[in-house]
């Protein structure tokens, strides 16, 4: 019961003073660049969130990712706590393909619009390849996209099936689709 207290005062600060960085850069006019404001505001927030949950976590296989260019990173989703070991121990600038109810979160949907996150509405398939062709675009100019081809988390842990919209992104942006695995939050195992 502490260890839960603790992680969501830990989150909300994370993402009030993450957050506000990344929403006042925006208005300075601040670009986006690798490893610049955005991408360490993602990082540190995803680590505290990590930290704060006590979470312990190994990465194994990123050996063996091209890391030289941009990608599309497609990886399964059983927790939300995915969501925090990929941006925190993914190497270079990272965006998710994120659900459009994200968006109404505040601050934190601001914050990532700001950042450059792209928005799917899956319940319109028009809108939905509008957004991968939005994320195609960020890909084509350096920057990685996270991916899930699930669609959403899995409420059984088991792989559901997927869309074919992540498959249709790599191949509009031509850049490889890397797999990665989050076994039960702990280990990142990249193939």
């Amino acid at each position: 019961m502490l260890r839960t207290v603790w992680f969501f005062l830990v989150m909300i600060a994370s993402t009030i003073w993450y957050g506000s960085s990344v929403v006042i850069a925006s208005l300075l006019g601040i670009r986006r660049r690798p490893g610049g404001v955005y991408d360490r505001s993602a990082k540190n927030w995803a680590r505290n969130a990590l930290w704060a949950a006590g979470i312990p976590y190994r990465v194994v296989g990123l050996e063996g990712v091209p890391l030289d260019r941009p990608l599309v990173i497609a990886s399964n989703h059983q927790s939300w706590f995915d969501i925090f070991l990929l941006a925190a121990v993914l190497p270079g600038s990272l965006r998710f393909v994120a659900k459009k109810e994200l968006q109404r979160v505040p601050l934190l949907g601001r914050a990532m619009r700001s950042a450059g996150h792209v928005f799917i509405d899956r319940q319109n398939r028009q809108a939905a390849f509008g957004a991968y062709d939005e994320a195609a675009e960020a890909i084509r100019a350096g920057i990685s996209a996270v991916v899930f081809p699930e669609g959403t988390r899995s409420r059984t842990g088991r792989l559901q099936p997927f869309k074919k919209g992540p498959f249709v992104l790599a191949i509009a942006a031509r850049v490889p689709l890397v797999p990665v695995y989050c076994a039960g939050t702990f280990t990142l195992l990249a193939k």
